[in-house]
This record gives structure tokens, C-alpha cells and sequence, in this order.
């Protein structure tokens, strides 16, 4: 049997339940231990990744982690900041709203927009990445290095 998982739900559609996180880091960071974790029906702004420790900042919506598994659906991601003037390689300053390192997330309807990372403004995928994303927009996202949208 799998581990039981943490399920996030909004009120009445992405919409209804806005999360904002006033440049104080990320919304969710998920690893194997989480087992598989479902987020629904909000809409997530404001993350940040330089509030976050040297070497975690990455992902300043959500960051799945090695092995992790999620579902997201009819979220709402904008507004995420992980950019930095400093050149660094490896996954800092990646992934604005969400940064996949071979995870398996099943992401569908989703807007990713309005965000900015030096790699991967959208979603930036790292190692042996097993996501799909299905019937999901992205739109206005800045790669201020490499991949606006997708890295």
C-alpha cells in the first residue's frame, strides 16, 4: 500500500481561495515522504526564493522533490519570483511557479503566468522528469537567463 497523502483543496474553483505569500518564500515543497499529495482549487501568488535558505531556492510555488508524486489541478500560479543577478547552475533561482526534479506530478488546468526565474520561469524540470501536463496555460513569464516558460 502507498502512503497517504496530503490533499489541498480551495473553495468554489481556483478562484475562490487565493494564498497570498507576501515575498515570504514557497507554497509547497514536496518529497517521497509526502506520498501522493493533491493541490485543488486555488490560486497561489506572491512566492519568493531569495527568502529561502542558500541552496533551496528554487521553486517559489511548488517544488517537487526526487520521487515525489502530485496531482495539481485548477490552480492558478502568478507572481513568483526566483530570479537573482547571480549566475549559478544546478537548479537555484529555477522554476518560478513550479520546479520538478524527477518527480511525477499530473498537472492539468493550471495558469502560470505573470512569473520570473533566471531558469525556468514556468516550470523548470531538472533530472529524470516523469510529469505531464495536460489542458494548462502559460502566459507573461520571464526567463531572465534561460526558459521563460519551460526550462
Amino acid at each position: 500500500a502507498g502512503k497517504v497523502g496530503l490533499t489541498i483543496r480551495g473553495r468554489e474553483g481556483r478562484d475562490g481561495t487565493v494564498v497570498d505569500l507576501g515575498q515570504q518564500g514557497r507554497f509547497l515543497r514536496l518529497d517521497t515522504t509526502a506520498g501522493t499529495t493533491r493541490v485543488e482549487d486555488l490560486t497561489v501568488i506572491n512566492g519568493f526564493c531569495l527568502a529561502l535558505p542558500s541552496g533551496s531556492r528554487y521553486g517559489a510555488g511548488i517544488a517537487m522533490e526526487i520521487n515525489s508524486t502530485a496531482r495539481l489541478a485548477r490552480l492558478a500560479l502568478s507572481g513568483m519570483d526566483c530570479s537573482s543577478s547571480e549566475i549559478i547552475f544546478g537548479g537555484e533561482y529555477s522554476g518560478g511557479a513550479l520546479f520538478l526534479r524527477s518527480a511525477r506530478a499530473l498537472i492539468s488546468d493550471v495558469l502560470v503566468s505573470g512569473n520570473r526565474a533566471n531558469h525556468g520561469a514556468g516550470v523548470a524540470t531538472w533530472g529524470v522528469e516523469r510529469s505531464r501536463i495536460d489542458d494548462s496555460v502559460f502566459e507573461h513569464n520571464e526567463g531572465t537567463q534561460w526558459g521563460g516558460t519551460v526550462l
